[in-house]
Order: structure tokens, then C-alpha cells, then sequence
């Protein structure tokens, strides 16, 4: 396991420059589908062809076609302009630019949609200069939620690292991350994120009274 997240790791610095370490005090990790942009109408779009019968997180969802086929067609970047903003992600970026965070994007979308996904981002207006993309590599090399924990854990291995923030939909990717990085607050929408990265805001403004 070690293995395959230094693998994602060099990939990752690949794909994104070399500055992606750039020492920073504060990190914001952002999930993409359901946590910035709401996906509904690909789901649903999905559902109509067949691909998926089931609301996303039914415990009886199904596949008629088989996983690959839905996700592929899901994760079509084509249909990527379909999705509306979630309306709090754009203020929640806004103010973490604005306390000198990192903005990081962290998604389980597979790396061969990465420059569809950034230009939909930018499109999108949820991206800022200094952002970061860092899509999963492979999808069946590991799992979504351990990649994510990985990725967190190994940007975060900075001593002027001091507060770190992840905000995901997807419980078991929240949930891991709890387990193994305690340093980490987890949410799981970004209206929940707002007051912790408000503070960091009304921090800095207290340091310069």
C-alpha cells in the first residue's frame, strides 16, 4: 500500500508542478462531486440510458451494465458542464484564498479526466490561482477513500503546516481520515466548512490589530 501511494504521489507533483509543496500554514482539501458541484443531472442522465438504477447512496443501487460502464459515462467530461455549483463552494474558496490557504481539489475522478476537470473548474469559476488538482491515478489500484487519507497525509508532512481541512459528501472518505489523521477536521459540505475557515480570516485580522 505504502508502494502505490508514493506512485500516486510522483504522479501527482508530475501533473501539478513542482511548486505543489510549497509551504503553507493552512490546507483546504475539497472533494468535487457533491461537495462543490452538484452532479444530479449527469445521474440522472446516467439513469435514463440505463446505467444505473438507484439514487446515490441507496444501498440497492445497481449497475444493469456494470460499474465501469456508468462511471465511465459519468465521468464524461463532455457532460461536465451539466452540473451547477453547490452555492456555498465559491465563498468557501474565496475566503480560504483569502487567509493564504491552499486550495486542493481532491477527487477520485481518474487522472485521464484531469484537464477536462480543471478547465470545468475554471469554467466554473471555483478555480483560483495557486489551486491544485489531484485526481486518482488509477481507479481499481486502490481505494478511493485510502487514496484520499494518503494524499492528505503526505501534503501534510510539513512542519509550518498548522491546520488542515477536508470537506467530502462521501462518509467512508471522511470517516477514514478521522481514524488515521486526527490532525485533520473533516466536513461534509462546504456550508458546514464556512465558520472553520471564516476563523482563519478573523484570525489574521486579530494578528494585524
Amino acid at each position: 500500500m505504502q508502494q502505490n501511494a508514493y506512485a500516486f504521489y510522483s504522479y501527482m507533483v508530475w501533473r501539478t508542478g513542482e511548486d505543489v509543496m510549497s509551504p503553507r500554514r493552512r490546507l483546504l482539501f475539497l472533494d468535487i462531486d457533491g461537495t462543490v458541484v452538484d452532479g444530479t443531472p449527469r445521474e440522472n442522465l446516467m439513469e435514463a440510458r440505463g446505467l444505473v438504477v438507484g439514487k446515490y447512496g441507496d444501498v440497492n443501487r445497481s449497475y444493469p451494465r456494470g460499474y465501469e460502464a456508468f462511471i465511465n459515462g459519468f465521468n464524461d467530461p463532455s457532460l461536465f458542464h451539466l452540473d451547477t455549483n453547490i452555492p456555498e463552494a465559491e465563498q468557501l474558496i474565496q475566503a480560504a484564498v483569502e487567509a493564504d490557504a491552499t486550495v486542493l481539489f481532491l477527487t477520485a475522478r481518474d487522472a485521464r479526466h484531469h484537464c477536462g476537470t480543471e478547465s470545468d473548474l475554471k469554467q466554473r469559476g471555483l478555480w483560483r490561482d495557486g489551486a491544485r488538482l489531484i485526481c486518482k491515478p488509477h481507479r481499481e489500484l486502490v481505494d478511493k477513500a485510502e487514496f484520499k487519507q494518503q494524499m492528505i497525509a503526505m501534503l501534510s508532512q510539513n512542519d509550518e503546516t498548522e491546520d488542515v481541512v477536508l470537506v467530502d459528501n462521501n462518509r467512508k472518505n471522511t470517516a477514514l481520515v478521522q481514524e488515521r489523521l486526527s490532525f485533520v477536521k473533516t466536513y461534509s459540505a462546504c456550508s458546514e466548512a464556512r465558520s472553520h475557515i471564516q476563523a482563519w480570516n478573523d484570525a489574521d485580522r486579530s494578528d494585524d490589530a
